[in-house]
């Protein structure tokens, strides 16, 4: 969906003449507006780490599984729904690192994806805890922190279609524990999205018409 949600905006942008005059000829404001809405520290750039953080952000304070001070004060200031503030989260996201992808200067795709892909695991580790309170065995809790490592880690393998992306987690996290469901979900979203679509570097060659290999035909002779 993210792949082909970009494509349809690329060849937006190239048919629309409005179009065409916000994101082309005044790319540079526009770069700048997107590019801070993505990296200021109070919106999206330092979201990682809380994403991560080995706590439950629907516990209350009073609970051992609950998040510290800085984090509350950053999700939940004004006590809003953490369910709704991480899907808005999701939404936005997914909209504006697109829309900064397609502007006409050099950007990362990696970390805007490994983060989209940290929050719709954040938002599906908290879905459990909540519906889940005494997990799902008793005196095994949900940790919503380890979803949100194997979402951010399929949801970059099936964009980029790239395994070496589980070897990165590990050295992120620094942890082996949980090798298997990493593992696991790189594969199956690789796997799935190779079946459906192009990767996200192969849709930007063939967006723009670029020369390329073609992918060699299975065969059984050498």
């Amino acid at each position: 969906m993210y792949i082909s949600l970009y494509r349809t905006v690329v060849l937006f942008l190239r048919s629309n003449d409005y179009a065409k005059k916000v994101f082309q000829q005044q790319y540079v404001p526009n770069s700048f507006r997107e590019r801070e809405q993505k990296t200021e520290p109070l919106r999206f750039g330092m979201n990682l780490k809380d994403f991560f953080s080995n706590c439950t952000f629907s516990e209350p304070k009073t609970s051992f599984l609950s998040c510290k001070a800085d984090i509350y004060d950053h999700w939940l200031n004004n006590r809003e729904n953490i369910l709704v503030l991480l899907t808005l989260f999701v939404a936005v996201h997914f909209v504006f690192s697109i829309i900064c992808l397609t502007l006409p200067i050099p950007s990362g795709l990696f970390m805007p994806i490994f983060v989209l892909g940290a929050a719709i695991g954040r938002l599906m580790g908290e879905i459990v805890a909540i519906a889940l309170p005494l997990g799902l065995i008793d005196g095994l809790n949900i940790y919503p922190g380890v979803y949100a490592v194997v979402g951010a880690a399929s949801f970059s393998a099936s964009v980029t279609h790239t395994v070496s992306v589980s070897v990165m987690i590990f050295e992120i996290t620094g942890q082996l524990h949980y090798i298997l469901p990493v593992m696991i979900s790189v594969l199956l979203s690789n796997a799935v999205c190779a079946y459906m679509q192009p990767s996200f570097f192969d849709t930007i060659i063939k967006i723009k018409h670029l020369p390329f290999l073609p992918d060699i035909p299975p065969s059984n002779h050498m």
